[in-house]
């Protein structure tokens, strides 16, 4: 059995009052600091932290490719989101790690935000789960979706920062926010 690092399910004292935004041809979107729910920015001030940056992705129905494989940033740290899925219905976010002995690229979004990628044949899946609840996720380590379903599949995703403005790593999320995890999904089977 091997811990799961990559993803626990919340049971927030408030629900996701949100709205997907029209998006057009765009598939990625940063989230305007007034458009982060109020309730999760009360939540997160409880334990001295807040939302760092905050964005909603599109992935359309039988979603699936190479450039998938990302890294949120250029460092390999660890760091937690909160994750809030809107018509999820089967699809599956899926952690990596690259080969040993090759190189991830270097992109930036379209929201401006630099990241790393790498291609599935270069890199192995260490877990992979149906997200349909909120969820803290591992973002400091490569992750992809794939989405089989019919429905185009819409992901609130909010980088949490400690106060004093570094990112929130998994082993003192965990802790920190110990009450509202679930217990289930403590060990994955990759």
């Amino acid at each position: 059995m091997t811990e799961n690092k990559y993803y626990r399910f919340l049971n927030l004292p408030f629900k996701f009052e949100i709205s997907v935004p029209e998006f057009g041809s765009q598939k990625h979107q940063k989230i305007p600091q007034d458009k982060i729910p109020p309730a999760l920015i009360e939540f997160l001030g409880k334990f001295n932290c807040r939302v760092g940056f905050a964005e909603v992705f599109r992935k359309e129905p039988g979603y699936f490719h190479d450039l998938a494989l990302h890294l949120d940033g250029l460092v390999f740290d660890d760091h937690v989101k909160i994750n809030y899925i809107v018509n999820n219905n089967g699809s599956k976010m899926r952690w990596w790690r690259i080969k040993p002995g090759l190189t991830p690229k270097k992109y930036v979004t379209v929201v401006g935000t630099e990241y790393l990628y790498a291609a599935e044949q270069d890199c192995d899946m260490l877990a992979q789960a149906e997200l349909y609840k909120p969820a803290l996720v591992n973002a400091g380590q490569f992750h992809s979706v794939h989405n089989i379903t019919n429905d185009d599949r819409y992901a609130f995703s909010f980088m949490i920062q400690k106060n004093n403005g570094a990112k929130l790593i998994w082993d003192e999320a965990v802790i920190l926010f110990k009450d509202y995890l679930e217990n289930e999904f403590q060990y994955i089977y990759i």
